[in-house]
């Protein structure tokens, strides 16, 4: 579904829970959710925040990695620098 359409649909449900990409199947299934079991639209909204929260976190955690292996690999030259 076009981005714009999503956001569309988003403002006529409780929480956003669709999400760029969404085909038309989730959309029905949401709309289902909202009608049939407002609880569900909740706990998939609840679900979606710490989905979205923990891929954040584990960004935030490659970033460092990938600088202190930077850092790592510095240390090493300088070691093997003081070596020689």
């Amino acid at each position: 579904m076009p981005n714009d359409v999503i956001d569309e649909l988003n403002r006529y449900l409780p929480y956003p829970v669709l999400q760029y990409g969404d085909d038309l199947m989730q959309v029905l299934m949401v709309k289902l959710a909202h009608l049939y079991s407002p609880d569900l639209l909740y706990q998939i909204k609840r679900l979606t925040d710490q989905v979205n929260d923990l891929t954040f976190q584990l960004s935030l955690l490659t970033d460092q990695l990938e600088s202190l292996k930077q850092i790592a690999a510095g240390l090493e030259a300088q070691n093997q620098s003081a070596h020689t």
